[in-house]
């Protein structure tokens, strides 16, 4: 009779020990009140970039927030010289976990650009601890050395700068489009040339039928003509001139508010204390009204009562 051998799968085992953490990493936080279980992380993968010089053995979970609804996971790298790092988060929401879940690893600060994953086995173990933001040592949580991995040469990123700002850090099969007039050429191998052209078709011709070739220029300013083409706006004492883009802002520098902030705060508060009295009048009005009907049954009452009965034979 043959005997049947199941052998359990790699994140399976994963389950019941430390790994992605060193066999000898105790788990527990920096206050001793929480301990990362072995069945929270089953697999863990990030890759550096060939152009930083690092130590794959400082590398370690520096912390776990659990919430509610969600639960981030932090990793930290330890240079040796007392400084650390947060070099890589990956956060995923409850609903979203199964066994086995994959989540991405996305790095920041120094390893920006790179992006690795966790596997989070299950949070049980996790939950059952309580919730909290729980921060670990390199000694407490250190990473084997196989969770971390060169990334091959190449272009970790492309981010576009303008006069608005810096953009979102562009990832994966990026393309270049020409604009209008202009071209995007290759030197040489790894080589990219950006040429701004003229003319060269590269744009729809303009519809310009039936429009001035020039437009129609001042020639006066409330009848004052201009001399050499140019006109001067001259200001005061009270009256500033300045460029507004294509135009002109006309500003009166002597006048300014008759209240500032504290009068006008001073009149809100008299304007409140009126309001107050007003609604307590009207209270009072209707106490008052509601008195004098009151007093009109009880009077009207009393002059039934006195007259007697009249008796009919």
């Amino acid at each position: 009779m043959g005997v049947e051998v199941v052998n359990r799968s790699w994140l399976s085992q994963n389950l019941t020990r430390n790994y992605p953490l060193t066999e000898w990493a105790p788990r527990w936080d920096n206050t001793n009140s929480f301990q990362i279980s072995n069945d929270l992380l089953v697999e863990l993968y990030f890759p550096t970039g060939p152009g930083i010089s690092i130590d794959p053995g400082r590398f370690y979970i520096s912390s776990v927030a659990v919430f509610a609804t969600g639960i981030s996971i932090s990793v930290g790298y330890a240079d040796g010289t007392g400084l650390v790092e947060t070099v890589a988060i990956a956060t995923v929401a409850t609903s979203a976990v199964n066994e086995f879940t994959p989540i991405p690893l996305y790095g920041i600060n120094t390893f920006t650009g790179s992006v690795g994953k966790l596997v989070i086995g299950k949070l049980d173990g996790t939950y059952a601890q309580g919730a909290g933001q729980y921060v670990f040592t390199q000694a407490a949580t250190s990473l084997d050395v196989d969770c971390i991995r060169p990334q091959l040469s190449g272009i970790a990123s492309i981010t576009v700068m303008n006069n608005n700002g810096v953009g979102v850090p562009l990832t994966g099969q990026i393309q270049l489009n020409m604009g209008s007039n202009f071209s995007i050429g290759m030197l040489e191998a790894g080589t990219l040339q950006f040429n701004a052209i003229q003319g060269a078709g590269l744009t729809a011709p303009c519809s310009c039928a039936g429009l001035p070739v020039t437009a129609t220029p001042i020639t006066s300013i409330n009848g004052v003509t201009v001399t050499n083409g140019a006109a001067t706006i001259v200001g005061d004492a009270c009256l500033n001139v300045t460029t507004k883009g294509n135009g002109l802002q006309l500003q009166d520098s002597c006048s300014s508010p008759c209240c500032g902030c504290t009068e006008l705060q001073t009149l809100q508060q008299n304007i409140d204390y009126i309001l107050d009295q007003l609604r307590s009048m009207r209270d009072f009005q209707n106490r008052l009204q509601n008195a004098v009907s009151s007093l009109n049954n009880v009077a009207l009452a009393s002059s039934i009562s006195s007259s007697g009965c009249t008796t009919c034979s």
